[in-house]
């Protein structure tokens, strides 16, 4: 199985600590190195993490960003609003994992339609072509992660201080 670095992120759900993402040709999946070699009470919270998103992310799609509040997303995740701070410390970086994941979606259909082995005005083309892919399949990321919002930088010295940006 051919494995190769796909980018370094700061985990801000928890830890605070850089974790690598690596994506496996193999069964096309995007990994965090750290999800490799947990012990069993780390998976049933990276479970509960993902079943938050999840429930986070039908809201999303039937609501839109306004819907999702802590509230909302506990009771769709059978949780209570309390416990949801365990995994998230606010709604805005469970916003951030939905944008996340819409990134990586957004990559995903970027890697299937762009090539590089094309002229430049070829390549913008399957590039703003898969925007718009991007936009139909998704939506509701699609709007999550094209409008501004509080996890864009203010300007790009910000971005050239965030530890995100390599």
């Amino acid at each position: 199985m051919k494995v190769f670095n796909y980018g370094i992120f700061l985990n801000s759900s928890l830890t605070n600590r850089i974790e690598r993402c690596i994506f496996c040709e193999h069964c096309s999946l995007y990994k965090w190195s750290s999800q490799m070699e947990k012990n069993p009470r780390q998976r049933r919270s990276q479970r509960n993490r993902q079943e938050i998103i999840d429930a986070a992310r039908e809201i999303l799609i039937s609501q839109g960003v306004e819907g999702i509040s802590i509230r909302a997303v506990a009771e769709k995740a059978d949780y209570s609003p309390s416990a949801l701070y365990r995994y998230f410390a606010s709604k805005e970086e469970i916003l951030s994992a939905l944008r996340e994941e819409g990134r990586q979606l957004n990559t995903e259909i970027q890697r299937q339609n762009i090539r590089q082995d094309v002229s430049i005005h070829d390549l913008f083309m399957s590039l703003a072509s898969s925007y718009l892919e991007f936009s139909r399949q998704y939506p509701a990321h699609y709007q999550l992660i094209m409008n501004p919002s509080d996890d864009v930088p203010e300007n790009f010295e910000a971005l050239r201080k965030d530890p995100q940006f390599t």
